[in-house]
């Protein structure tokens, strides 16, 4: 008897999920394509390029040296449906460097990568929406907090370390399989949303420049080039999903949601395995559950917009000083941040923001500050009919004193085109969040064309 063309037979799980997604997305390209074939339309093709060149401000050498491009493809399929999908291609010799891929799940991982070229699908989704319903099936982001580049309540999707604060839009998430669905209902608003994808954050590579050298960032150990670290296994689909669900309401002047979701958490706990045959360490990067419980405000006042976000992680798994190296506690977390927008006078635009991050349990043992306190400060000003901006940014943390200072001047020569300079000035102690990357202050200038 024949098969269907969409059976498989069960066994390893692996190749079962896997066969199964590709079935299960290959009958929805059917239906759509069956029911819409005539209504098939192009509706954007485009390519965003970058060249990001740095140079430190403390050796001799180029820092930076890498080429971003970015095809975006939009296609209208009728009905309701479309097809988007954005390209990653990258190259890169520089000390920074384009990221480890070892914490991508495979069925994420990049299908052409090295140390110095990547080509990444950044998003590849299904899209059918109709007047109170918005489906999203496919690679895709879930961006979840109303604070810019702070994550407090937007931890479900797993972003990019490998430049760690030193970029302009923050945080850069990382797109991960799964399904998303916004409905709209009277006056609430409910998005639910599920990643079958186990892809946690991406790293720097051993040895690039943002690579983490503090002790609060490696679990408390000295991790010396001879130690081998490993990530543990990033396959388990199921076990490793991550879901959740927000919903939303607009009050007089804004908008507040709560949300909650379950999965595993994007940044490592750090494990002693044992030693390889050169007798050396072997330390391996593990991500265990953990659910988390927020609130989101978003709303005006006057000439000021107010953004504030609280969360709490009831069973987070920590890293924390003991007899041997790398020890681990399970704590309560509590995240909470606010930030204000407002137009000052002669045209100034200024954002200023604080985060709290506070740590309940592990007794004297923790291995980072039981309370850590970040703000970030923003002011821009335009000039010569809005083609010319300046601007400056600080991030800093409240608690050691040290942070980064990063001015830039930008030139938008035309829709197309616009041109960058500035610096990213990093101080601090060594053994603080910050301070730690202080030899990686630099000079850097940068082009973005949209062809």
């Amino acid at each position: 008897m024949m098969r269907p063309y969409c059976y498989v037979m069960p066994g390893n799980a692996r190749p079962f999920f896997r066969k199964t997604v590709y079935c299960l997305a290959a009958k929805i390209l059917v239906a759509v394509l069956g029911n819409s074939a005539q209504a098939i339309e192009l509706t954007q093709a485009k390519l965003d390029a970058e060249y990001w060149y740095g140079v430190s401000l403390h050796s001799e050498g180029s820092v930076l040296n890498r080429l971003t491009l970015l095809p975006v493809i939009k296609v209208g399929m009728g009905k309701g449906w479309r097809i988007e999908s954005t390209t990653r291609l990258e190259a890169a010799d520089d000390e920074t460097g384009l990221g480890t891929v070892k914490t991508y799940a495979p069925i994420s991982k990049p299908p052409v990568h090295d140390e110095h070229y990547r080509i990444e699908i950044d998003r590849l989704v299904a899209l059918w929406r109709n007047r109170k319903t918005n489906l999203t099936l496919g690679k895709q982001t879930v961006a979840w907090g109303v604070l810019d580049g702070v994550q407090i309540t937007d931890r479900f999707t797993p972003i990019r370390q490998r430049d760690f604060v030193a970029i302009d839009n923050r945080p850069v998430r990382l797109s991960r399989w799964g399904a998303q669905l916004r409905q709209r209902f009277d006056s609430l608003v409910v998005n639910v949303a599920v990643a079958i994808d186990p892809t946690v954050d991406q790293l720097p590579r051993k040895g690039d420049a943002f690579y983490p050298i503090a002790p609060r960032s490696l679990g408390g150990a000295d991790l010396s080039d001879d130690v081998t670290v490993r990530v543990d296994d990033r396959s388990e689909y199921i076990d490793d999903a991550t879901a959740g669900v927000r919903i939303s309401k607009r009050i007089a002047g804004g908008k507040i949601t709560a949300l909650a979701l379950s999965g595993p958490q994007l940044d490592p706990v750090l494990y002693f395995v044992g030693l390889n045959s050169s007798q050396n360490p072997i330390v391996e990067l593990k991500y265990s559950r953990r659910s988390l419980f927020g609130a989101t405000y978003e709303g005006s006042v006057g000439d000021s917009v107010l953004r504030a976000e609280l969360a709490y992680i009831p069973d987070q798994e920590i890293n924390v000083y003991g007899e041997a190296p790398l020890n681990q506690k399970s704590v309560s977390r509590v995240l909470a941040g606010m930030g204000i927008d407002r137009r000052l006078p002669y045209d100034i635009f200024f954002n200023f923001q604080m985060a709290v991050d506070r740590v309940n349990g592990g007794g004297s043992e923790l291995v980072r500050p039981r309370t850590d306190v970040f703000t970030t400060i923003r002011a821009q000003r335009s000039f010569a009919y809005d083609t010319i901006t300046a601007k400056a940014e600080l991030i800093g943390s409240l608690s050691s004193g040290d942070g980064i200072l990063r001015p830039a001047l930008e030139w938008q020569m035309n829709n197309q085109t616009k041109l960058s300079i500035g610096v990213d000035w990093i101080f601090g102690d060594e053994d603080e969040l910050f301070g730690q990357y202080e030899d990686q202050s630099r000079a850097w200038a940068k082009a973005s064309i949209s062809f």
